[in-house]
């Protein structure tokens, strides 16, 4: 039988995406942005509903894994057919020397798209995974639907940063030109869920010591590059200044910017969930690069920095940034990817 979400859903994607880059149907109204309905324009919500029926009819006859009293030809084709299942598998069942290599790759994908190590192995935790019940993923891609419906439509350029993936994509003409990794706020830190525009960018920024952690620092007052200004703990712009070489601001109610970050290492974490709330994004001057395309060249851009030029920068028009939570996400091959629901929200 042949798995018809997978086929199926691979060409509806694939359509999207190549068709979105001639949709705009957005309004602009002051710095909101209104719509029909970001559902309407977006190949992702497209994408979730198509596993949410696939994954409601799998639901009913649901396979499970178990390595007792099995020889390797009966546990590959139990697992062959739960990958089915879960939607990485495009067929329920497979025949001929083909087979093992194909559960292999798929339980891989599987492993991957789970955040668990992609060894192809049945490891105690990639069994768990397996017989979770589909339900469960069911109730997951609700609440991504629900996110996608109540989200205003994107225009054709804008930056979007997902928390539970620690990702930033820009998008230009609806195609994806940048992904970096991110770090988001901490549990008692949240980052929220926000819609803005960005307005200007700063080289060689100063750090305003945040109030929730000035009592902390406040004995580093003239001294380290600290000083008080206008009542506030300010620190000056040096290579070990906590916002970097660059910062990105953008009007919100929560005082969050996105910067960059003298802790390079910890871009390499696969969990990075580590900041104040702010966002600190990896090889930030691409970004920049980016939102102020037509406005500055890039060596103009890279001088202020080397040189520790102080320089507040604004796009030739604001980028839209989207600041999102979605813990899943489809590629363009149809294979769904699910984050760990970093702040506990489903």
């Amino acid at each position: 039988m042949q798995n018809l979400y997978y086929l199926k859903y691979t060409v509806i994607t694939m359509a999207a995406l190549s068709s979105f880059s001639a949709r705009s149907e957005y309004i602009e109204t002051g710095n909101k942005l209104s719509c029909a309905s970001q559902a309407s324009i977006h190949p992702q919500h497209k994408a979730l509903i198509s596993l949410l029926k696939f994954y409601e009819r799998q639901a009913s006859s649901e396979t499970k894994i178990s390595n007792s009293n099995k020889n390797d030809t009966a546990l590959f084709a139990e697992v062959y057919k739960r990958l089915f299942q879960m939607g990485f598998l495009a067929k329920d069942s497979c025949v001929g020397n083909s087979c093992k290599s194909e559960t292999i790759a798929a339980l891989k994908n599987f492993q991957k798209a789970l955040g668990l190590e992609p060894s192809g192995k049945l490891t105690p935790d990639t069994i768990t995974e397996l017989n979770k019940p589909i339900k469960n993923l069911i109730e997951k891609l609700k609440l991504n639907i629900s996110r996608w419906e109540k989200m205003e439509p994107w225009p054709s350029r804008c930056v979007f940063i997902n928390i539970p993936s620690f990702t930033l994509k820009a998008f230009d003409e609806h195609k994806e030109k940048i992904e970096l990794p991110v770090i988001v706020g901490k549990i008692s830190k949240k980052t929220p869920e926000i819609i803005a525009k960005i307005n200007s960018v700063t080289t060689n920024p100063s750090w305003v010591v945040p109030p929730c952690i000035r009592g902390k620092l406040a004995c580093k007052a003239g001294r380290d590059g600290y000083r008080i200004v206008g009542g506030a703990l300010v620190k000056a712009p040096s290579e070990n200044n906590p916002l970097g070489k660059i910062k990105f601001s953008f009007e919100n109610k929560h005082s969050i910017a996105m910067h960059d970050s003298p802790q390079k290492n910890l871009f390499n974490k696969t969990y990075r969930a580590f900041s104040l709330g702010c966002i600190r994004v990896k090889e930030p001057e691409r970004v920049a690069n980016f939102v102020l395309e037509g406005t500055i060249n890039k060596e103009s851009f890279s001088s202020y920095i080397k040189h520790r030029q102080t320089k507040t920068i604004k796009p030739r028009a604001p980028v839209p940034i989207y600041i999102s939570y979605l813990t899943v996400w489809i590629d363009e091959n149809g294979k769904p990817t699910f984050f760990k629901d970093v702040y506990g929200y489903g």
